[in-house]
């Protein structure tokens, strides 16, 4: 997994983007993120009920406190049918983090069942749904580039079950359809692919911690 915490947001929120919208909330680091970084509205969501129900509560405490800033919105659903249903993409950072269903990737379940499974690694059917929408300004974030591109220099070895690198090129193939967008590969943590519409140009910048 990424770690979106490390990134700079500045650049695109004085462009306006005000909306977060993710696939594969987890425990809802990257929500909590986008919180901090002052996005006004954040949808996520989790297909793993134990991890809806984890990310839920932390959010729901956070807004009793009175901490909560932003709109936060987490659905308990899988993420093809979230993007499908989902038309508000208006200057929106879409991030795509979902990959093993049942919360494996955060040990919850069987990772041998979970990567067998026909609804672990949609991004190929996320990225085909997006095609159908409105994205004229639209931030597109892939996470774990690394299960694509073998060339990732930062990332730590990776489990073979999740290596899919003989699918780069049909992955490239369909970030080109994006036909206002431009393909950006970001080799960094585990490594990223962003898809920025035509004319912005945005090189990532990282937050030192």
């Amino acid at each position: 997994m990424g770690w979106l915490a490390r990134w700079n947001f500045n650049y695109l929120i004085d462009k306006g983007y005000n909306h977060f919208i993710e696939t594969g909330t987890g425990t809802g680091n990257a929500v909590d993120f986008a919180c901090k970084c002052g996005i006004q509205r954040i949808d996520s969501c989790e297909q793993s009920n134990e991890l809806y129900k984890t990310a839920s509560a932390r959010f729901q405490q956070q807004k009793n406190f009175g901490v909560l800033k932003s709109e936060v919105h987490l659905y308990n659903c899988k993420s093809t049918h979230f993007l499908e249903k989902f038309n508000d993409y208006d200057k929106a950072i879409v991030f795509l983090d979902a990959h093993l269903t049942g919360g494996a990737d955060f040990s919850i379940g069987s990772f041998d069942e979970a990567v067998k499974h026909p609804d672990s690694f949609p991004l190929f059917e996320e990225l085909k749904i997006l095609l159908k929408k409105d994205l004229k300004d639209t931030v597109i974030i892939i996470d774990d580039a690394r299960m694509y591109f073998d060339d990732i220099t930062t990332a730590p070895r990776l489990n073979p079950n999740l290596r899919f690198w003989d699918k780069r090129q049909e992955l490239l193939h369909i970030c080109k359809e994006f036909l206002n967008h431009t393909t950006q590969l970001v080799d960094m943590d585990h490594g990223y692919l962003i898809l920025l519409p035509h004319p912005m140009t945005y090189t990532v910048s990282i937050n030192i911690q």
